[in-house]
């Protein structure tokens, strides 16, 4: 019984400060756009106030400055473990700019709260919440107008 219990939590810690990272995410507003392909490229906007580590994860990052004023479509709140790397971290939140059908993230609150101690050493977590914007414009797509029939019809009206 009490190796049943010892091997449970080291497989419990083990889970905790490996590098998993986690991601909620929804749309906003009353549009819904496709997802983009898996390859497409998603900016990313970050504030030059940022944390050093996290400017060196980015190291293509553009200035928030620098941000068409495009509508948001989406929010994104990802946590990666103590042992998750930072670019782990953004490659999720790109995964999902892209399920929402985005072309950019911004970055708007960082954080990394304490959850433990390993060895007299505290472990932090990464916590980020960014917004997702529709820079390139597409049609939007529309369940009510993708149900309907399309009209063929070239027909002209006769020239006199």
């Amino acid at each position: 019984m009490r190796i049943a219990i010892l091997t449970t939590i080291a497989f419990v810690a083990c889970l905790f400060i490996a590098g998993c990272v986690a991601s909620n995410f929804m749309a906003l507003g009353p549009t819904t756009y496709p997802p983009r392909p898996d390859t497409y490229p998603i900016d990313i906007y970050l504030p030059l106030d940022s944390p050093v580590i996290v400017m060196q994860a980015l190291p293509n990052a553009l200035d928030v400055s620098l941000a068409p004023s495009s509508p948001v479509i989406g929010r994104i709140d990802t946590n990666g473990a103590p042992a998750a790397s930072w670019p782990s971290v953004f490659e999720d939140a790109k995964q999902k700019a892209r399920m929402l059908g985005g072309d950019a993230i911004i970055i708007r609150h960082w954080g990394a709260p304490l959850v433990g101690f390993a060895y007299g050493q505290p472990m932090y977590a990464k916590s980020i919440t960014m917004t997702v914007i529709r820079t390139h414009e597409s049609p939007a797509f529309d369940p009510h107008l993708a149900a309907q029939p399309y009209n063929h019809d070239y027909s002209r009206p006769d020239s006199p």
